[in-house]
């Protein structure tokens, strides 16, 4: 049949079935593209494979979190970065001081 995911017989997976577009479904999709913005793109091409509009939503929806929360990723690396350089510096300069 069409909507069959699986073999009625064997049970061997003909087609993968659609992700769900349920409210954890995407809260999980949001925090992986939020703590770990890089791999939330995973999510991201799995939700746009579907053909449906709301898989297509959720997938654009994740792509904007991950590019915002790259962004605020790379920027507070470079902030601690210059940060730990200018206290290396001090503290540098303080003991050449004595």
């Amino acid at each position: 049949m069409q909507e069959d995911y699986f073999c009625p017989h064997c049970g061997t997976k003909l087609k993968t079935p659609p992700l769900g577009t349920g409210a954890w479904t995407q809260a999980k999709a949001y925090l992986v593209s939020a703590l770990l913005p890089p791999l939330g793109l995973w999510y991201a091409y799995r939700y746009y494979k579907n053909s449906d509009s709301k898989s297509r939503k959720i997938a654009i929806a994740v792509v904007a979190v991950n590019i915002v929360f790259l962004a605020v990723s790379i920027w507070t690396v470079g902030a601690v970065w210059n940060y730990l350089q200018r206290e290396v510096e001090r503290q540098l300069d303080s003991l050449l001081l004595f």
